[in-house]
C-alpha cells in the first residue's frame, strides 16, 4: 500500500473536524515510517507488526490529550518511543537503548536502569 501524502497541516487539521476520520488519515500517511521506527528497535518483523498496532491504540486513546502546539509528528514519533506498550517490547529496546536478540521474548528483558 503507497503512503498518502498529507502535510501535518491537513492532518491536524481533519483530526480537529472529525477524531475518527482524522487518525485513519494519519494512519495511512505514518503507519509505514512508524512500522520501521518500531522495526529498527526491535528487529523481529512479528515483534514490529505487534508493537506497530499496539502503537496505534495508544495513540488513538492519546489523540485527546495532544498538546496542538507541539507539531503533530514529533508528538506522534515521542508517543511510539515514550509510551509503554502491553507487551513492552518497544519500550524495553528503547530504554536499553538497544535491540534485543532475536530470540528473546518481552518477559525475558531485565533492564536494570540503576547501572546507568
Amino acid at each position: 500500500m503507497s503512503r498518502l501524502q498529507l502535510t501535518d497541516e491537513a492532518l491536524t487539521q481533519a483530526l480537529e473536524e472529525s477524531l475518527d476520520q482524522g487518525f485513519l488519515l494519519l494512519m495511512q500517511s505514518y503507519n509505514e515510517r512508524i512500522y520501521w521506527h518500531i522495526r529498527r528497535l526491535v528487529v523481529v518483523h512479528e515483534d514490529a507488526q505487534d508493537a506497530s498496532q499496539e502503537t496505534w491504540i495508544r495513540v488513538y486513546r492519546a489523540l485527546a490529550k495532544r498538546d496542538r502546539e507541539a507539531s503533530l509528528r514529533s508528538w506522534l514519533y515521542t508517543t511510539v518511543s515514550t509510551e509503554p506498550s502491553p507487551s513492552g517490547i518497544v519500550r524495553q529496546a528503547f530504554v536499553a537503548g538497544c535491540t534485543p536478540s532475536p530470540q528473546a521474548k518481552p518477559s525475558d528483558a531485565s533492564i536494570d536502569v540503576g547501572s546507568r
